[in-house]
């Protein structure tokens, strides 16, 4: 009886185990999925700006996140341009990642569209239909190559910084709150003009946020570095901040996304 009490548990055992590893296989081809739909929904290539250039990189953590970010040619000739921070991880904050990009393409599309009436709309629709818990930070930004001027609504984002050519920085400051964490709420659009020469960065907090072993990468040495490297090609100082970050993190585990934009007025 010893013996044939051994040789159930052993099957039972192997089948758990069994089981286990098909339904871990299952997990993984399904965030498998999402992952290449997440890509597959961020934009693939860059409007074409004249007398700009623009470079858009982002590093998941894992399979999936809660960076966003977008670009888009209205159809005036200006372009339009998003990037935001999802509360939470995972596949939670993937799902509001993408009805956040969805939202935004059905608004742009509209000819009177309007940054403010926008974000509000998408604020309250995050509101009605998610949990308390559920927000995001955003920056949607509109350029306009004829007069040079940027517009923008920051809600409770970073503040991207507007690198002069001289390597002065002005901070495009939050102008109101984060989207979906109130009912009611507006945002202040300001506007900036960009001149020859200046640099457009905008960021995720992964990057200020990278956390090494004693402390975070900072925002003073990620501005630093930018300043220094602000007449380089965008896609090459997107290249010298990750090798820097990943030198500051070493062997420390990563927590957050990395998502960072950068537009130049190149004359």
């Amino acid at each position: 009886f010893p013996l044939f009490g051994n040789i159930i548990a052993a099957r039972l055992t192997n089948y758990t185990l069994l089981h286990d590893r098909q339904e871990k296989q299952l997990i993984e081809r399904e965030l498998q999925r999402a992952s290449l739909i997440q890509r597959n929904l961020l934009a693939k290539e860059s409007p074409v700006i004249d007398g700009y250039s623009i470079h858009a990189f982002q590093q998941q953590c894992q399979a999936v996140g809660g960076d966003l970010y977008d670009l888009a040619s209205l159809h005036d000739g200006r372009v339009l341009f998003l990037l935001g921070d999802v509360s939470g991880k995972g596949m939670g904050a993937a799902l509001l990642m993408a009805n956040i990009l969805a939202s935004f393409r059905i608004l742009h599309h509209e000819k009177d569209f309007s940054l403010a009436r926008a974000v509000k709309q998408m604020s309250t629709l995050l509101f009605r239909y998610s949990m308390p818990t559920d927000f995001a930070t955003l920056f949607a930004g509109i350029i306009d190559p004829r007069t040079h001027t940027l517009t923008f609504v920051n809600a409770g984002h970073n503040p991207p910084a507007l690198v002069r050519s001289d390597g002065s920085v002005e901070h495009l400051a939050p102008s109101g709150t984060r989207i979906g964490a109130f009912d009611f709420t507006d945002w202040t659009v300001d506007a900036r003009t960009v001149h020859a020469g200046d640099l457009l960065f905008f960021y995720s907090d992964g990057v200020p946020e990278a956390q090494g072993k004693d402390n975070q990468y900072g925002d003073e040495r990620m501005e630093r570095l930018i300043i220094d490297s602000r007449r380089d090609p965008l896609p090459m100082i997107t290249e010298r901040l990750m090798k820097d970050i990943e030198s500051f993190v070493a062997d420390t585990p990563r927590s957050d996304d990395i998502t960072m934009l950068l537009l130049k007025r190149e004359s």
